[in-house]
Formats: C-alpha cells, structure tokens, sequence
C-alpha cells in the first residue's frame, strides 16, 4: 500500500522548525548577552496537566556566557544540515542546562530531519519529553509508531499503545498549535492537514490493533476524510480505507458501511492484495447478505465516489426461520444437502423437522464428505460447510462392514459414500448418524457439501 511520504513530513516539519527557531543575531557580543527566539509551545517545563496552551508572546531566552551564545549562533547558522546537527549535538553535550536547550534540540530534530538522518527520530523524542505539545515532534513520532504497528504481526500492545497515546496527543496539539511569524499561511495550513492524518492515522492503527474497534472507525475516517482534503484521487487512501473497512467489519454485528469500504479499498489495490481484498470483502458480503448478488454492483458503485453514499444500506440474509420457510417450499427434503437439513434440524419447528426427518430416515444417500477421524467400522466425517471450515465432524457413519487396510481412508481426504441416516443430535453439538456405511466409487456424488454456502444464522 502507498504511504503518507516520510521525507515530505519531514522537510515540511523542519521547514516550520526552522521558522519557528529563527534567531535574531545581536549587533555587539556584551559580557552579558540578550538573544531572542520566537519559539512557540516550546518551554523548559512540561505544559500544565490540563492540556496544550496557546503560544501567546514570543519567549526571551537570556544567554549570559559570551562562549554560550557565541556556540549557539555559530551551531544554528551553519547552512549544511548534517555539519549543524553534529554543531548542536556538540553544544547541549557542552552546555545541558542552557536557557535555549529546548530551541537546540528542535533546531537539532529540523537537521537531522532535512540531512535524512534516523536519528531524526530521538530528536524527536527527546523534544517531546521537553515538551510535551510539540507538534513537529510528535508529527515524527506518530508517524513512526504507526508504521511499527503496521509492520509488526502479531500486533505488539506496547506499540499499538503509543500510536494511539502519540497521535491522540498531536491532535490534540494541534488545536492550540499557531502559525510562526515567518511562515506562510498557505504552507501553514498545509501543514497542519498533513500533521492531522499522521496523528489519526496512528491512533486509528494502534487503536484497531488493540481491537478497540470504535475508536479505529473513528480515527480512520477522521484520517480519510483528511487525507480526501488533500486530494481526492490519490490512491495512497487505501492505508485509511482498508484498515476503516476491517474496523467496521470485524465487530459483530458488522457496521454495514464496512462493505462499501471493503468494495472501496477492492478498487484502490492492484495485483495480488486486490485479489485478497476482494475475496475477504465478498466473503464478508455473503455472509451478511445471503449471497454475493449485488456485490459486483456494489464495487462498480465504489469506483465512482469516494464516501458512501447517503443512507447507504445491504439488505441482510434471512432469519433461520424464514431460510427454512423457503427451503421446505421449494426444496423436496430427499435432494436437500447436509448444509440444509443441519438448518432445518437445529432451526425448525418440531412438525417441519418432523416432516423432513421422516422423508430421508433410513433412506441410502450418496454424498461425498471429509474425513475427519477412520476407524475399521466407523468413519467421523465433515459434510457441511461449517464441517470442512472448521475440521469437524458433523455425521458420523457406522459401516456395513469392517473397512479392510488397502482402502482405509486417510484424514483429511474427501471420500465418496452411501449410507442411511438413523438419528441426529442437535446438543451439545449437531451431529447426524448413518449406518449401513459403504464406501463408493466417485461419480459425482447427490449430496456434495456446498463449497462456498455458510449458514447465515450468526450475523445477527
């Protein structure tokens, strides 16, 4: 997937640190010596508990040793990124408690940020712990911990919690966050649009990876809707969509937005993650609707518009009830399959249960089935969707006679079989029980498990 551009955060982030550190150079070096920085948010204490303030006046920092404002300005006025970067790092290791450490590490972050050093990053963590409102700081550090989170599996807790505790904390920021003096209100705002998808987009990650699904929807699409400001068409919406659509799908029952983004994000990938994309989003669409009509339509509509549209809706499957309503009005019971009368015999009423019982009791049937468990006179089979997904027996057949070793068969396999249902249970587990068990040979078994048909009895 395309990602937010680290380097274009970066220059722009040291763009406006280096706007807001500008220093005004005295005209004369006194033994005590005044210099002026315009450093917004940027204190030697943390901010108050109850939150980021605003700026307010420009801050006067007093440097009073000649040698300490001298190493200051010479470190903050050399032109070549890397060669200012090792000048400040020089210069807090000489002077740790000086009034303008807090501007030298920013003014250090911005170096690193535009030589592309990586040390950019513990620049940035060591201003944040100067400051805990610092904007461009946490621009990089929300940045980062939402690319660990994505890139760890499984999910580490410990990252997904600082994604969530840096971004939560830049959005934050930003609403206090004012423009330096220098810097263009154009470039400004463009800014600020870039820094709000960084800090959704972590918190969105660190909160879906913690499965706190509510607070993933809501970053996520505060994240996408950023992100559409920007540009409308760029594909790089796809680490928001996709991420937004699992956040709603995942919870049960399902926020049926989730598949008009799920069908959004099929549109936006390519090659073999729009191949996995589209088959999780049509999986997930069967399920809550009954079948994969309109699913087609449903993308073709995603390719069209960016947001769903208003009241959008998916008319969910049927109740059990009503599926077995159908079912015993079209369907003879005799050429219904395991999947249909495992429904009928755990949903229905007792006189319809009843009724198709009676019809296929005792009755040879061919069907093909996966072989769970083999012994010499008794196989465990899986003949139902859920059976085969989930490896479980759910018929189990007492043979005609003892199975002889040659033709034995193996676990896992599928097998063609005839024999007559004579029980079933329904508790603690569904099961139906067969006897006279035959092994046949394979000629397109009646009563083949469907390969694609779940039950829809737990949606809702």
């Amino acid at each position: 997937m395309k990602k937010l551009n680290l380097l274009a955060i970066w220059v722009l982030a040291a763009v406006v640190a280096g706007m807001a550190q500008q220093t005004t150079t005295p005209t004369s070096t006194p033994q005590t010596t005044t210099t002026t920085t315009t450093a917004p948010q940027t204190t030697t204490a943390p901010p108050p508990a109850t939150g980021c303030q605003p700026a307010g006046e420009p801050q006067k920092k007093e440097i009073k040793d000649p040698a300490e404002y001298n190493a200051y300005v010479n470190a903050t006025g050399i032109t070549d990124p890397a060669t200012r970067a090792n000048a400040l790092e020089q210069f807090i290791a000489q002077y740790p408690t000086s009034v303008v450490k807090d501007d030298a590490l920013e003014q250090l972050m911005g170096a690193y940020q535009q030589a592309g050093n990586p040390k950019a990053l513990d620049a940035a963590e060591r201003v944040w712990k100067a400051n805990p409102c610092n904007v461009r700081a946490l621009v990089v550090l929300a940045y980062n911990e939402r690319a660990r989170a994505e890139s760890e599996n499984p999910p580490n807790p410990q990252t997904a919690a600082l994604a969530v505790k840096y971004g939560e904390a830049g959005v934050q920021a930003l609403k206090t966050y004012t423009k330096p003096d220098p810097m263009k209100p154009e470039d400004f705002e463009k800014f600020k649009i870039i820094a709000l998808q960084v800090f959704n987009g972590a918190a969105a990650r660190g909160s879906l990876n913690n499965k706190d699904y509510p607070s993933a929807q809501k970053y996520f699409q505060a994240a996408l809707d950023t992100e559409l400001r920007m540009d409308p068409n760029d594909a790089g919406q796809l680490q928001n969509v996709y991420p937004l659509a699992v956040a709603y799908l995942t919870p049960k029952p399902i926020n049926v937005v989730g598949l008009w983004y799920i069908a959004r994000a099929v549109v936006l990938s390519q090659g073999a993650a729009q191949t996995e994309i589209g088959k999780y989003g049509k999986a997930k669409y069967y399920y809550y609707h009954g079948g994969d009509d309109g699913w087609d339509q449903l993308v073709a509509q995603a390719a069209t518009q960016t947001t769903p549209p208003p009241n959008f809706s998916v008319a969910p499957a049927k109740t059990p009830a009503e599926q077995i309503q159908d079912l015993v009005k079209r369907t003879d019971p005799k050429q219904m399959d395991f999947d249909q009368w495992k429904l009928v015999f755990t949903y229905g009423d007792q006189p319809t249960k009843d009724n198709v019982w009676n019809a296929i009791k005792g009755v040879p049937l061919a069907f093909r089935a996966k072989v769970i468990q083999a012994e010499k006179t008794k196989l465990l089979l899986a003949a139902t969707y859920d059976g085969n997904q989930d490896n479980k027996a759910d018929t189990e057949v007492l043979m005609a006679g003892p199975i002889p070793a040659t033709k034995m068969p193996k676990v896992g396999a599928d097998i063609d079989i005839v024999a007559a249902p004579v029980s079933y249970d329904t508790t603690p587990t569904y099961i139906m029980h067969l006897q006279d068990g035959k092994l046949a040979v394979a000629k397109g078994a009646a009563h083949t498990p469907p390969a694609h048909k779940p039950l829809h009895h737990t949606h809702k």
